[in-house]
């Protein structure tokens, strides 16, 4: 189980006081798969990096597996990183100089136990068998996020957290790495906790969090999100109604996104390449806000 006691980070930069955290609480059940929403800069990697042991809390108290996480120091803060904290990076974290088998075999050695024949097991659980001496720039990007997925796993941790580990994949790709994590709850009673923009990734887990300005506004579960015409009850319809306002702003930060790109792209900062990639990745999940728009009875002409 993880748990969150109202836990406060304060950065200072420049001299100036940043609030990434304000009084956040919540409760994550042993076995099961939550989601964190919100947009960018809501405080989400933050929260991730202190359940990881990453950072400390400025105040407030991080349990997991019954670890006070945010007294430990030393030796044991290394242990805990190690043993009891799977942490799928957004930017994957692979060693570009180690082959697929020996990211998956590192933190193994690290915690003095290198087990080749389970880090072949895991890598042909995230299906990349036959690819166990491709560096990570021989792979594709969904098949380094599965790498990282398996490199989380080494050490059989009870916890998984992973940092947007579909933001950068196509949606056939995505649902795939999601997949990945409920398998782990489903099979290894693996307790997962994902933040994510997608909604459609949101709709795949047990419950959804969502997170604005470093305050949580409140928590939901996907299958009982009804179209908002039709709900009845008080809750569910206020839950729907903080969801579409979420939804209309992370649209209204890509569609600012979107600008930025087309003027850097007519300015020459951007070559076509990537402007296309960009550019794509930004169209899909519009695509996909919308339609959840539209799954909550608030089409276009609500934004």
């Amino acid at each position: 189980m993880i748990v969150v006691d109202r836990a406060i980070k304060v950065y200072e930069s420049r001299g100036e006081k940043i609030t990434a955290l304000r009084e956040v609480s919540l409760r994550v059940p042993k076995r099961s798969v939550y989601t964190i929403m919100g947009p960018s800069g809501s405080g989400k990697t933050t929260l991730l990096n202190l359940i990881g042991g990453i950072d400390k809390p400025t105040a407030g108290t991080i349990i997991v597996d019954n670890i006070n996480v945010s007294s430990l120091t030393g030796e044991d803060l290394r242990k805990y990183r190690l043993h009891k904290i799977g942490y799928v990076f957004q930017s994957y974290n692979l060693v570009p100089t180690l082959t697929a088998l020996e990211n998956v075999l590192l933190p193994m050695t690290l915690a003095g136990r290198p087990d080749r024949e389970r880090a072949l097991d895991l890598l042909r659980q995230v299906g990349l068998e036959g690819l166990e001496k491709r560096f990570p720039e021989e792979l594709s990007g969904g098949q380094q996020q599965r790498l990282a997925i398996a490199v989380a796993l080494a050490n059989d941790p009870p916890v998984i957290i992973a940092d947007e580990p579909t933001g950068e994949l196509d949606l056939a790709t995505g649902e795939r790495i999601v997949r990945l994590l409920l398998d782990q709850r489903d099979r290894h009673g693996k307790t997962v906790l994902i933040t994510t923009h997608d909604p459609r990734v949101a709709r795949m887990t047990d419950k959804v969090i969502l997170l604005e300005d470093g305050r949580i506004l409140g928590e939901y579960e996907p299958s009982k999100i009804h179209d908002i015409a039709g709900g009845t009850a008080t809750g569910e319809v206020s839950a729907e109604r903080v969801i579409v306002e979420y939804i209309k702003k992370r649209l209204a930060e890509l569609g600012e996104e979107m600008r930025r790109l087309a003027d850097a792209f007519a300015r020459g900062e951007v070559d076509p390449d990537t402007f296309e990639e960009k550019y794509r990745e930004l169209k899909t999940l519009q695509k996909a806000f919308q339609a959840e728009l539209s799954r909550l009875g608030a089409g276009p002409e609500a934004l």
